[in-house]
């Protein structure tokens, strides 16, 4: 999976054919279990673990949706300079600076989009 921040400020996620065809495969063993979100967080965890996108919860960046949300964290006290706005904060250590939403969430899920397109946008935010 690879990620691209548009000019509009959105995150672009894309995925290769040899991932689509693993989510293919995914969706035919297991159809009633693929719109999890288990098997969404199954497929962002190397995406997740390899890059500096986490998983946010609506509530730290006071956002009223459920859709699945993807996040920049800093440490606090990365966060003095003048240049640097917070979207949202967790436990006053670590600030959310970036976050993005798949707001189509309600009509289709991630990794159907994904399966689907190769691709799935996720909704800016707020950017520092």
């Amino acid at each position: 999976m690879t990620s691209q921040i548009l000019e509009n400020g959105n995150l672009k996620l894309s995925i290769d054919a040899e991932d689509q065809e693993l989510l293919r495969i995914l969706q035919k063993e297991d159809p009633d279990n693929f719109q999890s979100d288990g098997v969404m967080y199954d497929l962002f965890e190397r995406f997740i673990a390899n890059s500096e996108y986490e998983w946010v919860r609506p509530e730290e960046v006071a956002a009223l949706t459920d859709a699945p949300m993807l996040g920049i964290y800093r440490a606090r006290q990365d966060t003095d300079g003048p240049d640097i706005s917070v979207v949202g904060h967790w436990d006053n250590t670590d600030w959310v600076v970036s976050c993005w939403a798949f707001m189509d969430y309600q009509i289709i899920s991630v990794q159907q989009q994904l399966l689907e397109t190769g691709s799935a946008i996720f909704t800016n935010g707020g950017t520092a």
